[in-house]
């Protein structure tokens, strides 16, 4: 027999599709469209915002949850800006108007190695700048983890944010 959503497929995404079957997803935002939902039982007919993703046919209808987070994510609260970003996809249990329901949600994708690098980079130049003493301790290479780098990073930034604190003491 055929599941529901493959004998109806509909047009957006919901916690029920197969993309999501097999665990998050990580995905990049093409674009978000304003589009036109009819009137359907007691709800009125009304524009919602549909964020699309290069890797997936399917768009998400936003609510407002998910809009709040992309936003955080992306730094922008203006959907023009979105394209290009990376988000992961994520079902998740959430209670909704009295019932609990498994509603997909959006997360921050986990930094790649490389990302690690480029940001600890920066970091280590802001630390020469602030006179940081004995960096060698907070270097890592190219055969560093990833929770090496992190770990490195929390380091500097520890040092990096005593360091602020003990410029702004009065004495």
């Amino acid at each position: 027999m055929a599941k529901y959503n493959d004998a109806f497929p509909g047009k957006y995404l919901n916690a029920e599709d197969d993309s999501l079957a097999y665990g998050d997803l990580e995905v990049t935002i093409s674009h978000v469209a304003s589009e036109h939902f009819e009137a359907r039982e007691d709800k009125p007919a009304q524009d919602k915002l549909v964020v699309y993703f290069k890797e997936l046919k399917k768009g998400l209808v936003l609510n407002k949850t998910n809009f709040k987070i992309i936003a955080d994510l992306t730094g922008q609260d203006d959907t023009d800006n979105w394209s290009g970003a990376k988000v992961i996809l994520t079902l998740m249990d959430v209670q909704s108007f009295g019932d609990i329901v498994t509603a997909i949600r959006i997360k921050k994708p986990s930094p790649t190695k490389a990302r690690l690098m480029e940001r600890h980079g920066k970091n280590m130049a802001k630390a020469a700048e602030l006179g940081i003493a004995d960096l060698d301790q907070y270097r890592i290479t190219g055969e560093s983890t990833e929770e090496a780098i992190m770990e490195a990073g929390r380091k500097l930034k520890a040092a990096m944010d005593a360091k602020t604190e003990e410029d702004d003491l009065p004495f």
